[in-house]
């Protein structure tokens, strides 16, 4: 998929049943998430970041948030937002930090 297939604009839809369930158990919560990856060996960060951008294209729950708005919860696509990832090499940290 190309960038020029997805639509620049957003399309707001009222949430199906499961979305209202997801979004009250994500209101309940911290709203930050991450994840750390261990990687041994060479990684090529351009070419991961270039796969992830190409899931994220491919995959229209990838490209949804919810916004709330005073009455009703709606739920928004959007094209994909790149480069959207933090990169930290984590060798000399400790759990701690």
């Amino acid at each position: 998929m190309h960038e020029s297939d997805v639509p620049q604009q957003h399309e707001e839809y009222p949430l199906s049943v499961q979305q209202k369930r997801i979004w009250a158990r994500q209101s309940e919560q911290s709203p930050v998430s991450y994840a750390v990856i261990t990687v041994q060996g060479e990684l090529n960060i351009q070419r991961l970041q270039n796969a992830l951008n190409e899931l994220v294209e491919a995959h229209e729950a990838m490209r949804t948030y919810y916004r709330r708005q005073p009455g009703y919860d709606l739920v928004c696509n959007v094209s994909p937002i790149r480069d959207r990832f933090r990169w930290m090499c984590c060798v000399s940290m400790t759990l701690a930090q």
